[in-house]
């Protein structure tokens, strides 16, 4: 439980860098830290007071929040290269396409991640005809059958 302690208290000091945040730093995953900072100490107590339902109680908490919530939102393979999010669903902010899901921000022009650059989505050939963008169904097709 000491690890666990550890790490929540640093995590508090990565700033998060996906989805919206609290005073520029704090994301939502955050919220597992303040769990984990919650529920150690109180759990400890609460079995050294004999309170052994109650110590159980917060160990559950603790185990299915910190660590099996947390870890599938940390781990999920959305937060990789947008495998699976739709960057449709996002926006055009001056020369960068931001994802609806996560805002993260891809350069329009070369698909390269403007957080970092070696984060690069896949372009495909595209045109504008008549105000909508048409792109090779064809193309894709193949991407799929490469990047399942």
């Amino acid at each position: 439980m000491i690890c666990m302690m550890i790490t929540a208290i640093l995590t508090l000091f990565m700033k998060a860098k996906v989805g919206s945040t609290l005073f520029n730093h704090f994301g939502w995953i955050h919220l597992f830290s303040i769990l984990t900072i919650w529920t150690v100490p109180t759990a400890i107590i609460a079995v050294r007071k004999g309170n052994i339902k109650s110590h159980k109680r917060k160990m559950i908490l603790l185990y299915v929040g910190a660590i099996v919530i947390a870890g599938a939102f940390t781990l999920m393979p959305v937060r990789y290269l947008h495998r699976g999010a739709l960057m449709a669903d996002g926006h055009v902010s001056g020369h960068n396409l931001i994802c609806g899901l996560h805002g993260w921000d891809y350069r329009i022009d070369t698909g390269v991640s403007e957080y970092n650059n070696e984060e690069r989505l896949h372009k495909f050939t595209s045109s504008v005809q008549d105000g909508n963008v048409y792109v090779d169904a064809d193309e894709i097709d193949e991407y799929v059958k490469i990047n399942p």
